[in-house]
């Protein structure tokens, strides 16, 4: 910020934290993150993906988020280190030995003498039906319905748009849905097209997928 008048001294403020949601955050962040790993002799190899040029240490690295895999001794000490530079809140550490759970990228993540099993976050299904009405609703067999196409502004009469609440919780909803299609195949169809109606939701893409009288916020017609 800069002052300017006569008779008065300029001052200057540099702001030295990078605001969520400004453009240029994310490449800030990663070329900051990248810096400190460097500095614990990671390189980057390709991706989100970091490897420890002297021993068998990994990391992914999405946002936020870091997943730390080698051997228990190794990923102690890398933690210890790291956590010197920034503030972490860890979980595990997890093995075939020492099963547990934790949760990266949205998913859950099971790990035990077994393997790793890979899965949606559980709480995304309920907090979805909840959301739209529709705990107590009968299964589909298919999730489309032959009203819903790729949204056309000149096809759509203005009493089908949404007020601004119902819109917010389509977005809401469209939000988990996105998440859970990753793993959802049966999904993917369907989720390509909800999000043309992102913008501006109608009745047609909420609706069937929801108990509407009540949940709606608008006039029940």
């Amino acid at each position: 910020m800069r002052v300017a008048a006569e008779n008065i001294n300029l001052m200057y403020w540099q702001l030295k934290k990078c605001l969520p949601g400004q453009r240029n955050a994310a490449t800030r962040w990663n070329d900051h993150l990248t810096k400190l790993l460097e500095e614990l002799n990671f390189e980057h190899m390709q991706g989100t993906i970091f490897r420890h040029q002297e021993r068998n240490i990994f990391i992914s690295a999405h946002i936020d988020g870091l997943l730390l895999i080698g051997n228990r001794a190794d990923t102690e000490e890398i933690y210890e280190k790291f956590s010197k530079k920034l503030t972490l809140k860890k979980d595990g550490p997890f093995g075939t030995e020492d099963p547990g759970r934790l949760f990266y990228l949205k998913r859950q993540v099971d790990i035990g003498e077994d393997g790793i099993y890979i899965s949606p976050n559980a709480k995304y299904i309920p907090k979805l039906a909840e959301l739209l009405g529709i705990t107590e609703r009968r299964g589909k067999s298919v999730p489309h319905h032959n009203a819903l196409t790729v949204y056309d502004a000149e096809a759509i009469p203005m009493e089908e748009y949404l007020d601004e609440g119902d819109a917010k919780m389509f977005r809401s909803a469209l939000g988990i849905c996105l998440y859970l299609a990753q793993e959802r195949l049966d999904t993917q169809q369907t989720v390509r097209v909800l999000p043309s109606y992102m913008g501006r939701p109608t009745r047609t893409a909420l609706v069937p997928y929801a108990n509407w009288e009540a949940i709606s916020s608008t006039p029940k017609t």
